[in-house]
């Protein structure tokens, strides 16, 4: 019906493929109509407020889900949505890591492999409540709810050698972890707009919780090396957490237009603030076997109450085609860390401070300042030894950080060449910033520490171009050339050496297409990827260099109204990789479809994942005087023989004249 859409979704699969389209989602699965929080497309995976709907490109993924989506109009005024999904992931992963780290003559090499499953399962219910109480004024509230449970086990190796006593440690490990989350969220906003244009009052206020309840079991082996003479402890550890954190914010925003050309507007947001973590650390007893052995050196727990106000009054004022925007802010950061066994640390942080926005033919420019907390984790006086590789420590001493940022960005679409333009340059100068100090002693073990440090600079600059030819006879050609570059001067401290650090990243892309009419299509992309590291104190760090290329090609034929060829080739490289991990990389896909039915809408395809059968990702990283090379596992060749049916879209009028899509599976 034209006032209820009712959507059934589900879907499973185990190619580590998303079941669904976004258009397919938004058209016929409702979204469209009951609107979308968030999206997440993060590790080639997608999710729509928090609901998984599969894809993600580490290990093997067998992904389910299966819900409804309702939406339904009550009268002219009054709209309503109900979503249920359930969603269960299964995963196999596997990994092997090499990690050189350099200072003065030595050099520390961790070189781990990994093999992990996971399986989780989560209900979310959520919906909304649209209510337009005039013409002018309209109420909306949202509330979620999300149950989850998720177990997941782990076992690797990780040798830890230098360059001159070879190998050091060892360590054999099995890991076990069990989850159950559990959250809900409301919601409420109401918008009132005035007869008078640009005249706007905008009121929000939103509650947040979350609770988790953690057991982490480590078991395994850890030998350490002296002389050759190999010495083992045997690891039985159990840590029991329990967390919740709620948070509820009111934000109200109104808009007063002054005559023609100005605009005055208020921004006044209140955040509260409420966590609770504790972490109950046992050992293995000996002649039950069990977990109940409490050692409260190793436990710890936090409580965290607070609260983040922030005031804003801008005035904007219009001279022809430039827009400017100055405003002045007010920030107040309130929190109370209380600690198992660390003292507590207080922060109660003010600061004023101008902001500006100035528009002008399509080029922005933005200045504005950020005050964040330190995380609470890095407060307190406590080890963590979970890794009895790599211990990390707390510092009460640590202060909230304050960045000052400044962008600049601009598109241009030129219709006369069929041709566009986007740059945006982005900077920042930060004080109080959190680094890691860290330290290793002679067995290998890393011990890190937060620390603060003042005049961390970054610049970031990315400019892309399009353009689109028209060749002779059908023939058309686009080029994309995109540059993105980033540059960071930071610290770093090792052994207690504390030096200056230069970051420096240049990537370069090109993005070629050419097509003929509906018959040929060929794409080729090409990225090349160089990330530099630089050092102030040469006798006792190394500069590095790392340098990957990237090549894609993707060629579509149709050569007549019933077949098309389909073929793909992903090649990666990294010249300067480590013995053992693979330089090269390359992922080769084909396949070829049969459409026939009326309208062509039915499908056969037959398709080969992976024809070499190589089942690697490769990828090669610099920071912190440190080179990480890293050999992940994907998933491997199949064969596809599929069908596809399409069902046609059809076209339902609306009440008030305009047309909405429907479709059906």
């Amino acid at each position: 019906r034209d006032t209820l859409q009712l959507s059934l979704i589900g879907f499973s699969n185990n190619i580590n493929k998303i079941g669904f389209s976004m258009s397919d989602l938004r058209k016929m699965g409702g979204f469209s109509r009951s609107g979308v929080n968030n999206i997440n497309t993060s590790e080639g995976s997608l999710s729509l407020n928090g609901v998984s709907f599969g894809g993600g490109d580490k290990g093997i993924l067998q992904s389910t889900a299966v819900g409804t989506n309702i939406n339904h109009e009550i009268g002219k005024k009054v709209s309503v949505n109900f979503q249920y999904f359930y969603g269960q992931l299964r995963n196999e992963y596997k990994q092997e890591i090499n990690s050189r780290q350099f200072f003065a003559d030595t050099i520390l090499v961790r070189q781990a492999t990994q093999s992990q499953q996971s399986h989780a399962g989560s209900h979310s219910f959520s919906g909304a409540l649209s209510w337009k109480i005039d013409p002018l004024t309209t109420l909306t509230y949202r509330p979620g709810f999300s149950l989850s449970t998720s177990k997941g086990q782990d076992s690797g190796e990780t040798q830890v050698h230098n360059n001159f006593e070879g190998l050091l440690t060892q360590l054999q490990q099995r890991r076990f972890i069990n989850d159950q989350p559990f959250s809900h969220s409301h919601n409420l906003f109401i918008n009132k707009k005035f007869n008078q244009k640009a005249k706007a009052l905008m009121v929000s206020t939103t509650f947040t919780s979350q609770q988790n309840n953690t057991n982490y079991v480590s078991e395994g082996t850890y030998t350490q090396y002296r002389l050759n003479v190999p010495t083992d402890s045997l690891i039985n550890q159990l840590k029991a957490g329990r967390f919740s954190h709620e948070e509820s914010s009111t934000e109200l925003i109104f808009h007063q237009p002054i005559g023609k050309l100005h605009l005055l507007s208020l921004n006044q947001s209140l955040k509260l603030v409420d966590e609770k973590n504790n972490s109950n650390f046992f050992t293995k007893e000996a002649s039950s076997n069990k977990y109940t052995d409490f050692i409260p050196a190793f436990s710890n727990g936090w409580h965290q109450k607070g609260w983040t106000s922030y005031s804003a009054v801008t005035f904007s004022t219009k001279i022809k085609s430039l827009e400017i925007i100055p405003g002045i802010n007010l920030f107040h950061l309130y929190r109370r860390n209380s600690f198992f066994n660390s003292p507590t640390v207080t922060f109660n942080s003010r600061l004023i401070y101008p902001s500006l926005t100035a528009n002008w033919n399509g080029v922005s420019l933005q200045y504005r300042q950020i005050s964040e907390a330190p995380y609470i984790g890095d407060l307190q006086q406590w080890v963590d030894i979970s890794n009895p590789l790599y211990r990390q420590y707390g510092n009460p001493d640590l202060q909230p950080s304050n960045t000052h940022q400044v962008a600049l960005n601009t598109f241009k679409y030129f219709a006369k060449s069929n041709s566009s333009i986007g740059i945006n340059i982005s900077g920042s100068l930060s004080q109080n910033l959190s680094i890691k100090a860290i330290t290793w002693d002679a067995k290998g073990v890393s011990e890190s520490r937060p620390i603060e440090v003042d005049g961390i600079k970054s610049l970031t600059a990315y400019s892309n171009f399009n353009k689109q030819y028209k060749l002779s006879g059908d023939w058309q050609l686009s080029l994309r050339p995109t540059i993105n570059s980033s540059y960071s001067n930071s610290y770093v401290s090792i052994n207690g050496i504390l030096s200056k650090a230069k970051y420096l990243r240049l990537r370069s892309y090109m993005n070629t297409g050419l097509s003929y009419k509906n018959k040929v299509d060929l794409n080729i992309f090409y990225s090349m990827d160089v990330q530099y590291s630089f050092y102030d104190r040469q006798d006792f760090f190394i500069n590095t260099k790392v340098l990957t290329h990237f090549l894609e090609s993707e060629v579509q034929v149709r050569w007549s109204r019933r077949w098309a060829l389909e073929n793909k080739m992903v090649y990666s490289y990294n010249p300067r990789i480590s013995q053992g991990i693979s330089k090269r990389a390359l992922l080769w896909n084909a396949a070829i479809n049969f459409y026939f039915l009326k309208e062509e809408q039915g499908q056969l395809r037959l398709n080969c994942y992976d024809i070499l059968n190589q089942g690697i990702s490769v990828s090669r990283t610099t920071t912190e005087s440190t080179i990480v090379e890293t050999e992940s596992t994907l998933l491997e060749r199949y064969f596809m023989l599929s069908f596809v049916y399409n069902i046609r879209n059809f076209r339902g009028e609306r009440r008030d004249g305009s047309v909405r899509t429907l479709g059906l599976f």
